[in-house]
């Protein structure tokens, strides 16, 4: 014979057994941690939304098992519907506010609320938890505690209904041997027919009202709040049950469940019903909630939905009248419109046309069109992908928006294939558009013809480029640089606009042309020497009283080169004189002028020129003869430093201790000032100064080896080696041997941290290392301002996350949030969103000097850091500037002119207050007054020397420039010809060489010679 046993281990003295369920979470309620107690504590600050007597105590722990509407029991706390941890939790909730299921990763279902498996607060249990089973029942014949029948259901565990010995108590679901009868007051073969004190009568046992099971059925043991309990009876029965309106003594059944369809006393459940309230006389109940995927609110029968997938519905013959999913197959709701039921369908049946996406909060298959002008969009929901009506899809820094207008930066694309309607970047790639549509870099407000983008306005530093095919964003100085373009402004605006197809060059008009192409009209006439523009003329342009230089490619007047009265006159062997006169006149002294009479003291030869009567000599200003002969060669040695002169007194062939001897014969204590020259000797010890030889040097050493090589050169041994063709500059022959890089592209540093490649500046992108906004540009290259990455920043203008290990960070603890850096550490200097290096780029070409606080403390020329360590590009040729760009201070060569900076005057190195007040001069002009003139002219009492490439004036202020060098002694910095050495011919020295005269030629190396 056969035995009923309940699998169930023994957990007290007395034989009774507790379910695994009961027992584990006891022991887990009992190490949740304090603060999880808080959630019911009358000043506690959740509970205004637990219901009244629904806060309870499981072990040690106070936690809500029941909220009131809008609030769900998570992990012991009453958190809103709405709430990601209710989400989080997978709580699919009943009707009364209380969780049914949780599918949430790690969660498991307890009183009505889902609770987290682990460690922590707000948590059940340890890691080492498992899934806690319910109890069970099996039939045995093993004597005493053994059971008979089972099928009592208590929430998901099986009770024993009748033990196998008459002798044996069925307390709280198990056969117990006892003879006391405060439990079981009353027991009949196997079955107690009344109970005690504490107990209430269930299907053939007692269970004890405050614990398990028993307090799965029963709420409490008196009817109302605070009042008499009837010994034996359960007062209030918990949700899903319904007090017995004949259970008025210890012999009834108290409690009868909602799906119970035998009942008690002729009071019966309704099948697949949850929660009901009896009915006023013997019958079924009426059912207030169905199980899932019932319909019968309100009747006395649950019926199934017409759609097994329904959790809920309104109707039961009808698949579209859900109003809520089942947790599993099909879980999204998708409404009928204007109807809140609906059918249930998967993620691929809801998103399939694009006009729908799933919503996991709510579990809803919603429309695209609930979001902002939206038609269609991602299956999330996250994104708009097409826009209704007459908005266009715009995208800001992953931000995706539907707009009537693109706005500022943006213009209208409407798709050839489809008609999808965005707003494109004015600045963008665009990529992959019908029709093509491609941005221009740095432009900030375009439009677009549906055949090629045109910018109407670039950002700040750069000017707009116009040509009749295309327009681009170029800084001032790249028009300037730019052939066959000028700087327009107008109304304080500035554009960068064509020449005239006959220029080659212009200067604030399009017809004023300062030089003229190499064909066609390639003269350019000028009707006064001062005005440095003209027009451009071919042979048939320039007669008349216009000659042709055809060395400077330039049509002036005579009366410009120093000729009076000329009917015409040309340019022969580089002096300027008449070829012809009126028909009444005569040449005058030298050919210069046209006169009815030549000059006293001289007469007309057969030639029809005037020239001096003997004894007598043209004057300096040329218009007359006075006594006197052609100066005899001086008898002593007038160059100063010099120790041996030339047979005729007019060049040094030896210069005193210290000085080395020039290519035109002068003396100069450091040949290095003259470029490509170094201080050398000749065969015979003679200190002399030579020319570089190595290609491509730009600085040698005193026995003739390379110092330093130019740019886009290195040194290698003893010659000068060229860089790869990405690199700038470099040490090294390979693509990763830059160091510095061209103007657009960034240079991205190797393990050393002194050399790396160049490559492409910033772009936006997501994920790690991508950045969110490019809102920096130094020296025309972009660099991150902002990364995509919460946790990362720009460093260097790269973004990346704070360094581990030993390594340096740049930013401060804590300072790193919304992917940009608050404070940069020491020996940094913070910059638009990042942290930077005065050691590398882009920071070494911003700041000089740091402060402690990670700040700039001394900017470099041309760049500002505003109040909010944001970057302020001067104006083109500004060294000094405000927040606002405004300048104050210009670089060498400019000056101040309303905030502006213009040009000195040409030949002048620096100025003060007016482009024409010269302070000094550059190579190849000598000072006079404010002025400087070339070398090569006359100005005053200053004789000009033809072909001469740097000189000084005459210390007397009177007779021929002092030439250090000719034109024919000059180095190529490309070193494209070889160069021989000439020596000046036919020079009046100066009887004393002043110190001033050097001043061209320290401007020339400090402003020019570092700009080769």
């Amino acid at each position: 014979m056969s035995k009923i046993v309940n699998k169930k281990p023994p957990t007290s003295a007395t034989g009774r057994c507790n379910s695994i369920y009961t027992t584990m979470f006891l022991l887990l309620f009992c190490c949740i941690a304090g603060a999880l107690a808080a959630a019911c504590r009358s000043d506690g600050n959740l509970v205004a939304t637990c219901v009244n007597e629904k806060c309870e105590v499981v072990g040690q722990t106070e936690i809500c098992t029941e909220c009131k509407a809008g609030s769900i029991p998570i992990d012991g706390l009453c958190q809103p519907s709405s709430s990601p941890h209710v989400a989080a939790a997978g709580c699919a909730v009943d009707e009364s506010g209380v969780c049914a299921s949780c599918s949430g990763s790690g969660y498991v279902l307890f009183r009505g609320g889902c609770y987290r498996k682990g460690e922590g607060m707000s948590e059940l249990g340890g890691s080492e938890m498992k899934a806690a089973a319910p109890a069970t029942c099996e039939v045995s014949d093993n004597g005493p505690r053994s059971c008979e029948t089972c099928g009592v259901r208590i929430g998901d565990g099986e009770y024993c209904a009748k033990c196998r010995t008459g002798t044996d108590r069925l307390i709280n679901g198990e056969c117990v041997v006892s003879d006391q009868d405060t439990e079981c007051k009353t027991n009949n073969a196997g079955a107690c027919e009344s109970c005690g004190d504490g107990f209430f009568l269930h299907k053939g046992g007692c269970y004890k009202i405050a614990t398990e099971p028993g307090n799965l059925i029963c709420e409490s043991a008196s009817a109302v709040p605070g009042g008499r309990a009837t010994a034996g009876v359960c007062g209030v029965c918990k949700a899903g049950y319904f007090n017995n309106p004949a259970a008025n003594d210890a012999t009834h059944q108290s409690c009868v469940a909602c799906d119970d369809t035998a009942g008690a006393d002729g009071y019966l459940g309704v099948d697949k019903c949850k929660k009901c309230h009896p009915s006023n006389s013997p019958g079924p109940a009426t059912c207030d909630i169905c199980e899932e995927g019932y319909f019968g609110k309100g009747t006395t029968a649950c019926t199934a939905c017409g759609d097994e997938n329904c959790a809920e519905c309104t109707e039961a013959t009808t698949k579209k009248k859900c109003s809520k999913c089942k947790a599993t197959g099909k879980t999204y709701l998708k409404k009928d419109t204007g109807s809140e039921t609906g059918t249930c369908v998967d993620a691929n049946e809801c998103t399939a046309a694009n006009e729908y996406y799933t919503d996991d909060a709510t579990k809803a298959c919603k429309a695209c069109s609930t979001l902002p002008s939206c038609e269609q969009c991602a299956s999330d929901g996250s994104v708009c992908t097409r826009c209704s009506g007459d908005n266009y899809l715009k995208t800001v820094s992953g931000v995706v928006t539907c707009e009537a207008n693109c706005g500022d930066g943006y213009f209208k694309h409407t798709a050839t294939n489809g008609g999808l309607k965005t707003c494109q970047s004015c600045s963008g790639a665009n990529d992959n558009l019908d029709p093509a549509a491609a941005g221009i870099t740095g432009c900030a407000t375009c439009t677009y013809d549906n055949v090629k983008v045109t910018c109407t306005k670039c950002e700040v530093g750069k000017m707009v480029k116009g040509s009749a095919s295309a327009t681009s964003c170029v800084t001032e100085d790249e028009c300037a640089r730019t052939e066959g373009f000028f700087v327009k402004e107008s109304g304080g605006s500035k554009t960068c606009e064509a020449c005239d197809n006959t220029c080659k060059t212009c200067s604030g008009a399009a017809t004023a042309c300062t030089s003229c192409k190499d064909t066609g009209k390639k003269y350019l006439k000028k009707d006064s020497p001062t005005n440095p523009t003209g027009t451009c003329v071919n042979e048939v342009g320039c007669t008349g009283t216009y000659y042709i230089d055809e060395a400077a490619k330039t049509c002036g007047t005579c009366a410009s080169a120093g000729t009076t009265g000329c009917k015409t006159c040309a340019k022969t062997d580089g002096v300027v004189a008449c070829t012809s006169c009126e028909a009444n006149q005569k040449f005058g002294l030298g050919k210069k002028s046209c006169v009815t009479e030549c000059p006293a003291n001289s007469q007309a030869g057969s030639d029809g020129i005037c020239t001096c009567d003997s004894g007598y000599v043209i004057n300096e200003a040329g218009d007359g003869c006075t006594k006197g002969s052609v100066p005899p060669t001086p008898s002593t040695c007038l160059i100063e430093g010099c120790k041996m002169c030339s047979a005729d007194k007019t060049a040094c062939e030896e210069c005193n201790a210290g000085g080395s001897l020039t290519p035109t014969g002068q003396c100069i204590d450091d040949c290095t000032v003259m470029y490509g020259y170094y201080d050398g000797t000749d065969g015979s010890g003679k200190k002399v100064c030579k020319k570089c030889t190595v290609a491509n040097c730009a600085v040698c050493n005193a026995d003739g080896s390379c110092q330093a090589c130019r740019d886009k050169f290195y040194k290698d041994a003893k010659e000068c080696k060229a860089c790869d063709g990405s690199c700038k500059n470099c040490n090294g022959a390979t693509a990763s041997d830059c160091t510095e890089c061209p103007s657009g592209k960034a240079l991205t540093y190797g393990s050393d941290g002194t050399k790396g490649t160049c490559g492409e500046g910033c772009t936006t992108g997501t994920g790690q290392g991508a950045c969110k906004t490019c809102g920096l540009t130094v020296e025309g290259t972009a660099y991150c301002s902002a990364c995509d990455t919460a946790t990362e920043y720009p460093q260097n203008g790269v973004c990346a996350p704070k360094p581990t290990g030993r390594a340096t960070a740049s930013c401060k603890d804590q300072s790193v949030a919304n992917g940009v850096c608050a404070t940069c550490a020491d020996g940094f200097f913070k910059m638009n969103g990042g942290c930077y290096e005065m050691a590398k780029y882009p920071g070494k070409s911003v700041c000089t000097a740091t402060k402690t606080g990670g700040t700039c403390q001394t900017s470099a020329d041309g760049y500002k850091l505003d109040g909010s360590n944001n970057l302020v590009t001067c104006s083109r040729n500004c060294k000094v500037c405000n927040n606002d760009g405004a300048c104050t201070t210009c670089m060498p060569g400019y000056v101040v002119s309303k905030s502006d900076c213009i040009q000195c005057a040409a030949g002048c190195a620096t100025c003060a207050g007016t482009a024409a007040t010269c302070d000094i001069c550059t190579d190849g002009y000598y000072k006079s007054g404010s002025k400087c003139i070339a070398c090569s002219k006359s100005e005053a009492s200053i004789i000009g020397v033809s072909d001469c490439a740097s000189c000084a004036p005459p210390a007397s202020g009177t007779g021929s420039v002092l030439c250090y060098f000719m034109n024919s002694d000059v180095i190529d910095p490309d070193n494209k010809s070889s160069l021989s050495t000439g020596v000046i011919a036919g020079i009046s020295v100066a009887a004393v060489v002043v110190v001033g005269g050097l001043v061209g030629f320290l401007c020339w190396w400090f402003l020019c010679r570092g700009k080769a």
